[in-house]
């Protein structure tokens, strides 16, 4: 059994506890990178730590985690750079499965593998001033709420692996915060709402391969952005990039659709995309959301809702036509930076 233990404790040392086999039961606190620099490096074994378990602990402190193998149970909160000037690192990879039983705040949290389950919130950065980054790339990911820019400004991007949340995605929890959820590969299976921007900034970023689904609604507020980026040299698919129960969209927010990567066809070709999908409808509010039109001339593109579903068809012009048309918009663009 181990005690209340410190890893790293004053400004010039530096620790390391690494856990390769067997089993590890540990009831006080730890604090990885006190004030000093701290690791915890778990490869193996089962691995139990029963209080809460901080990583850059104090100004100065450093504490990395990086678990890619056994079974490692955290039971108390875990704090990822806990105050100012610390950093706190923890890396879940291939072979490791871990639960979170508290509160995680996250100061830089990356998932590349392995099975990831929280049972409490994920805080992505909580404190006014604070900075967090939540990245998932890989493995599967079981939680129940996020806030992402709670307090403070927060970054979360789903690049691959299965993201499944029993409750709520907060983006830009207060005020003071500003998060950005970008998701671009992968699954994210949402079971509650996604509230973007209602009452501070906040962002949603969808691209494919990417897929959101939110089982509740997506509301998005006066602060908030909803941006679709989609990729015309891939094939169209039949799913839409995001799909939802309901929907409330404010007026005030900003939403946008960017065409990258646009074919090069011998004459004019319609694409037709699927955007959105609303399981329960649309209110006459939503149907007349201004969506600003990115990559291609608007004038090329109709938006239209069509059985709870908006769909996107867009016209591209042969090569010739369409450096014409760019270039166009480059100038007046250019144009407006003048003024």
């Amino acid at each position: 059994m181990l005690g209340a233990t410190q890893i790293g404790y004053a400004g010039s040392s530096e620790g390391v506890l690494t856990i390769s086999d067997g089993s590890l039961l540990a009831s006080g606190a730890i604090m990885v990178g006190r004030a000093g620099t701290g690791s915890l490096v778990i490869t193996g074994g089962e691995s139990t730590f029963e209080s809460a378990v901080g990583f850059g602990s104090y100004s100065g402190g450093t504490g990395y985690a990086t678990i890619s193998g056994g079974d490692t149970t955290f039971g108390g909160n875990v704090i990822l750079g806990g105050a100012a000037n610390t950093t706190g690192r923890l890396n879940i990879a291939c072979g490791a499965t871990v639960t979170f039983g508290g509160v995680v705040t996250v100061g830089s949290l990356s998932i590349s593998g392995g099975n990831a389950t929280f049972e409490n919130n994920i805080i992505v950065g909580s404190a006014s001033g604070a900075v967090g980054t939540f990245l998932i790339s890989n493995g599967v990911t079981e939680g129940t709420n996020i806030f992402v820019g709670n307090r403070g400004t927060g970054n979360m991007h789903v690049f691959g692996g299965s993201t499944n949340l029993g409750g709520n995605l907060v983006i830009g929890s207060y005020s003071s915060g500003n998060g950005t959820v970008t998701v671009s590969g992968g699954s994210f299976d949402l079971a509650g709402n996604a509230i973007v921007g209602v009452t501070g900034s906040g962002t949603l970023h969808v691209s494919a391969p990417g897929a959101l689904t939110v089982g509740t609604q997506l509301r998005v507020g006066a602060n908030g952005t909803l941006s679709i980026e989609v990729d015309m040299s891939k094939p169209v698919g039949e799913d839409p990039y995001i799909s939802m129960d309901s929907a409330l969209f404010d007026e005030g927010g900003d939403y946008r659709i960017t065409l990258t990567k646009l074919p090069q066809p011998e004459s004019p070709i319609e694409v037709t995309i699927l955007l959105l999908r609303v399981e329960q409808g649309v209110t006459e509010a939503i149907e007349n959301i201004n969506w600003e039109i990115i990559g291609v001339d608007p004038s090329k593109v109709t938006l239209e809702w069509i059985d709870n579903e908006l769909i996107l068809k867009a016209v591209v012009p042969e090569p010739a036509a369409a450096a014409g048309v760019l270039g166009l918009m480059a100038l007046l663009m250019a144009a407006r930076r003048r003024k």
